[in-house]
């Protein structure tokens, strides 16, 4: 069987957002015969066994489920890398297990846009806060000269024509990615100096960049992000000091390249790190 896509989620708890996400997931237009590899961090609620039950009820000749249950946590970056090593199809799709989708087509669309672009690496949709609002959590991430990172638009309406522009840009959270496998070799996954979490979606942009690659931000696909649900809680992270460490890293870096970039939108339209 030839696999379109490898969609590649990573669990730690919070059964009922793994519950909507993956509901939500199985609700997808999907054209071609897929995977969905899920990575558990360890969980001690009863994500393990709702994981089993999923698998059981949906695996069949068009959709295969590999599920993988570690004893411990190994981190977002541990847990991605494991998941993209699996990986058998032509695209892997990173997902976070705090995302809702709410259109079926979202991964059609965010393919055709992919197949029509030249040196595209990563192209990532518009993520919204759920709640009839209509919020912006992230219309990708931007960069000051000075190293200075944030979510693009958070906490702007949705409609705004600012955040609505197919644009390539710095960098965009790996809550949800499009890219071709061959990508994720081509800079050997996740680097583990990031671990558990943070800065490792920002580090694996720029090493695609460096490779020549783009990354694209694709407004026309919208999905809701519950945002940190699955790094929340996580036993002895200490998020403030982790996100303090693993920027210092980044920066020493890749000062050299955003330092030169004109940061993705305006910083008056960024919700800084």
């Amino acid at each position: 069987m030839n696999i379109k896509y490898s969609i590649c989620i990573l669990t730690l708890n919070h059964l009922d957002k793994t519950r909507l996400c993956l509901n939500s997931l199985m609700k997808t237009a999907f054209k071609e015969p897929i995977e969905i590899i899920i990575v558990d961090n360890g969980s001690e609620d009863n994500t393990k066994e709702y994981l089993i039950d999923f698998q059981k009820e949906y695996h069949n000749d068009k959709i295969n489920i590999t599920i993988v249950l570690n004893n411990f946590n190994r981190g977002c970056v541990g847990g991605r890398n494991q998941a993209g090593k699996l990986a058998r199809g032509e695209y892997i799709v990173i997902i976070d297990n705090d995302v809702e989708f709410i259109d079926e087509n979202w991964l059609n669309e965010l393919t055709s846009y992919y197949e029509s672009q030249i040196n595209i690496g990563i192209v990532g949709p518009k993520l919204i806060y759920p709640g009839e609002e209509g919020l912006i959590q992230s219309a990708a991430v931007g960069i000051t000269p000075q190293g200075k990172v944030g979510y693009i638009g958070c906490g702007q309406p949705k409609h705004l024509e600012l955040y609505n522009k197919i644009q390539e840009v710095q960098a965009i959270t790996a809550a949800c990615w499009l890219l071709r496998r061959e990508y994720f070799d081509l800079v050997d996954g996740f680097d583990e100096i990031y671990h558990p979490v943070n800065y490792e979606d920002l580090d694996f942009c720029y090493k695609l960049k460096e490779k020549g690659k783009k990354i694209h931000y694709y407004p026309k696909v919208e999905i809701i992000h519950h945002e940190h649900t699955t790094t929340k809680n996580t036993k002895g992270l200490h998020f403030f000091r982790t996100t303090i460490k693993n920027g210092m890293v980044f920066k020493s870096r890749w000062s050299n390249v955003y330092e030169k970039e004109e940061c993705s939108i305006k910083k008056e339209n960024i919700v800084w790190f």
